[in-house]
């Protein structure tokens, strides 16, 4: 006899593969995909995206990519598992479109229209157009909330914010901004969206949906905002030469929680890792990589990192263990693998002409395996519940037996459903004892 413990060594699946990290290449209207696991180019150059490709979100799942193309009005859906296009482009119904957001739960996509002036809301199942929801004049950003909940887009022409129920698809509110309202960062109850051309930053209440206050930043043209994992620190970058990153504290962000960093010249994009620890900026001007190690709000080690000669810097992603920054370079054609424990680079895999925007498949997080000690512990549990089952029932088989009447409790078998035992000595309405409670150990 062979005792199996059911429990005793659940195991979950685990995805074993390493994300890809996908390529936007503006020029030739391709993606590219390196492996992040070799940091070698899989596929060259994707076509059939349209044109003027400009976004690429992962789906929650990481089972798609989503390709968003402004000539054609278009979004595409790729298949990760074979790196190849999920049927058809799907026409949005707007025009222009400036950017997208897709749901936590992965059910919806959300592209802001600049000319036609709505949102269109995808359903990814079916990859069809819901609905067109109006919004403000010329959107030109869209960002969502932690949870899901609530849509924004940012209505350069007319400085607000116009919010959207995830739920009913439909706008049910406005928050003035400041002037060219763009960028979105977000806490679990609090909004932050950058206004380019006055410089400042509006906070606005996500439950209420009404503006807080307004940050007011030095320099010139803001132009990225992020938050870190935890919530706690706010950061703002301003595009000028040299760039300059500002630290708020999200509790108070009204005052600085740091001095300004000063960084390279012409910052583009600001990325932060996923453990928090550091903070990522491509200088597009001088070809570096800024450094910020959020700890003490200052430069880390190693900051700047000088890339090849004659490139620009455009786009960070950062892989989800943090060990790996990847940088878009379009004055080489090609992408910088950075090792984050070393500073360095080590690796330029070669993509299309022009690479712009990068973004990196999501792999969701494993649902942890049971310790051997855990497993162990279950195991004794439902042994323990088994073996209490059948003392129940052994005992409810002998008081049957000496009273006469079958007995339907404490996990006997009800009478009415109790086989009979006939047969010499008329055991007629003795309970058969079910040894199915303890499948779980015996065969």
């Amino acid at each position: 006899m062979k005792l199996i413990l059911g429990l005793l060594f659940l195991s979950v699946a685990t995805l074993n593969a390493s994300p890809f990290a996908y390529v936007v290449n503006n020029t030739d209207n391709t993606v590219s995909i390196i492996d992040t696991a070799t940091n070698t180019v899989v596929v060259s150059a994707l076509a059939g995206l349209g044109t003027t490709l400009d976004s690429i979100v992962s789906s929650p799942s990481g089972t798609m990519m989503y390709v968003l193309s402004k000539t054609n009005n278009t979004v595409t859906a790729i298949n990760t598992s074979s790196n190849t296009i999920s049927g058809s482009p799907i026409p949005i119904g707007g025009t222009l479109p400036q950017g997208m957001v897709i749901t936590p739960d992965g059910s919806k996509i959300y592209t802001v229209n600049l000319t036609s002036e709505n949102v269109s809301v995808i359903n990814t199942t079916t990859m069809t157009v819901v609905t067109l929801i109006p919004v403000g004049t010329f959107p030109a950003g869209i960002g969502i909330t932690l949870d899901g909940s609530k849509v924004y887009a940012a209505n350069t022409g007319d400085h607000s914010l116009t919010v959207i129920s995830t739920a009913t698809n439909t706008a049910i509110g406005t928050i003035n901004t400041g002037n060219t309202p763009t960028n979105f960062a977000f806490t679990s109850n609090t909004g932050f969206v950058t206004n380019q051309t006055d410089n400042t930053v509006t906070v606005f209440d996500t439950t209420l949906d009404m503006m807080i206050g307004t940050i007011t930043l030095g320099g010139s043209n803001v132009l990225d905002v992020k938050v870190t994992p935890n919530g706690q620190f706010l950061y703002v970058l301003n595009q000028t030469s040299p760039g300059v990153v500002s630290v708020y504290n999200t509790t108070n962000p009204f005052a600085s929680a740091a001095s300004p960093i000063t960084i390279g010249n012409v910052p583009t994009d600001l990325a932060i890792t996923l453990d928090g620890s550091k903070v990522y900026i491509a200088n597009q001007f001088d070809g570096t990589v800024s450094i910020i190690n959020t700890a003490t709000n200052t430069q880390a080690a190693g900051s700047p990192i000088s890339l090849a000669p004659n490139i620009n810097p455009t786009n960070l992603a950062i892989t989800q263990d943090s060990l790996t920054v990847y940088v878009t370079d379009m004055g080489s054609n090609a992408v910088s693998a950075i090792q984050t424990s070393s500073e360095t680079v080590i690796a330029t895999p070669t993509v299309g002409n022009s690479p712009t925007v990068i973004t990196i498949q999501t792999i969701p997080t494993p649902t942890p395996t049971p310790s051997p000690s855990d497993a162990t512990a279950i195991a004794q549990q439902q042994l323990t519940s088994n073996l209490t089952q059948l003392s129940n029932q052994i005992n409810n088989t002998f008081n049957s037996l000496s009273s006469g009447t079958p007995a339907a409790s404490n996990g006997a078998i009800p009478s009415s459903t109790t086989p009979s035992i006939t047969g010499p000595g008329n055991y007629s309405g003795i309970p058969v004892i079910n040894m199915g409670v303890f499948n779980a150990g015996c065969y």
